[in-house]
Order: C-alpha cells, then sequence, then structure tokens
C-alpha cells in the first residue's frame, strides 16, 4: 500500500491507470481512487465518482493552496515513512 506521492492530481488521468502514478490516492476529473483493504499483500482500492456527492465541489490552485496550507501542521508531525 502506498507510493511515492501521497496525492496526485491529474484531471486528464484516468482511474484506471492507477497503479501507473505510484500515489496513495489519485484525484481525476471524474473521481478519486485510493487503498481500501490489504489482504495479504495485495490492496484493494476503493474508487469514488464526484457525480455522487449531492453539491459540485471547484477546486482550483488558490483553493487548493489553503487546503494543503491548513493541513501542513497535521503533515508534519506524521512520522517519517523510509522505503
Amino acid at each position: 500500500m502506498g507510493g511515492k506521492h501521497m496525492v496526485v492530481i491529474d484531471t486528464k488521468g484516468i482511474a484506471d491507470n492507477y497503479p501507473k502514478y505510484n500515489t496513495m490516492v489519485l484525484v481525476t476529473k471524474q473521481a478519486m481512487v485510493f487503498p481500501d483493504k490489504q489482504q495479504g499483500d495485495r490492496t484493494t482500492t476503493q474508487l469514488y465518482y464526484f457525480s455522487d456527492l449531492k453539491k459540485s465541489v471547484y477546486m482550483d490552485y488558490s483553493n487548493y493552496s489553503k487546503m494543503v496550507q491548513s493541513l501542513n501542521p497535521f503533515i508534519a508531525k506524521l512520522p517519517p515513512i523510509d522505503r
């Protein structure tokens, strides 16, 4: 489970290509893919379609920056991951 990156946002990407991104979470224009369960040496993934949301969500660079800044204190406290 995991990957080189924590989150990859590729609005032109395809959820089916999730393994190629080497990331924990892949966000595309239509969906978000993330690890679900680990079974032995295999991890299943969860696919969440944004069309299932009851409200629309808009993310631009400014909103993204604000979100990252608000998460930085929590991310800084995470232990480092050695690979």
